[in-house]
């Protein structure tokens, strides 16, 4: 099934490409200039074409996004957890299959919306079958949370907090936060109860940060509340400790001080 969705997503890119290939075909300037007038989308598509279709291509598809940046694979998520991959997946199509209703509305020729909606039939099958490939794992509460193995009762007294809803309000009686299906009844994991914290408290003790090195130059000159911690000294380096180091030296010279 994998093997089978990734060679059809292949497919769609040589549709889209060849798609595009026949709308360029033939298109004179005055034609280009004509739908540009019309929709300022497409001026501002025209006007900012990636001239590397051109250049490195030779008009054909590139394997870049909208903006000419190489596909890579940082765009693969393959974390090794088969459920997590697969909830991915199903994200994937629905952020894709959003975009491709976003250029369906754009246009009217019945060519192009013939072909995305193909597409747009496709993703919608391909979005259950990665949620149906999670059933076939056994389901949200057999699969939830990721990793499985880590329920609540395993996180120690942290686990109190795995189904507990926090609000940040400055006016706890001004959120609605608690109002929410997340914040009560059974858990989508069905391995706990929603509750809800209108008022989230302190677990640990404020925690003072010591001061940057001084040669990080994090302060201004003078600034009264910017406190920087002196530089270390090496242990054994008695040059460093009388302030004789090599580059108190340099600086001797070079001042002259």
């Amino acid at each position: 099934m994998l093997l089978d969705t990734a060679a059809e997503e292949i497919m769609h890119v040589e549709m889209l490409a060849t798609m595009i290939g026949l709308l360029l075909s033939g298109a004179s300037p005055e034609q280009q200039a004509q739908q540009a007038a019309g929709n300022p989308a497409v001026a501002a598509v025209m006007g900012g074409m990636n001239p590397q279709h051109l250049i490195v291509s030779g008009l054909g598809a590139l394997y870049a996004d909208s903006n000419g940046t190489p596909w890579s694979g940082s765009y693969v998520t393959a974390g090794g957890n088969v459920a997590a991959d697969m909830y991915t997946n199903a994200i994937y199509e629905m952020q894709g299959r959003l975009q491709t209703a976003r250029v369906y509305e754009m246009t009217d020729d019945p060519g192009i919306r013939d072909t995305l909606s193909f597409m747009l039939a496709r993703d919608l099958l391909h979005r259950q079958q990665w949620l149906a490939a999670v059933d076939e794992l056994g389901g949200p509460t057999a699969v939830l949370p990721i990793p499985a193995q880590m329920t609540a009762d395993k996180l120690g007294e942290n686990g109190t907090y795995a189904y507990a809803v926090m609000a940040y309000s400055e006016d706890p009686s001004q959120t609605t936060t608690g109002q929410g299906r997340w914040a009560s009844g059974p858990s989508h994991d069905g391995k706990g109860e929603y509750s809800y914290i209108a008022e989230p408290f302190a677990l640990g003790v404020e925690v003072n940060l010591p001061p940057a090195p001084a040669t990080v130059f994090d302060s201004l000159p003078g600034d009264p509340s910017g406190q920087v911690a002196p530089p270390k000294q090496a242990s054994g380096d008695s040059a460093s400790a009388t302030g004789e180091g090599i580059i108190n030296k340099i600086t001797e010279t070079i001042t002259g001080s």
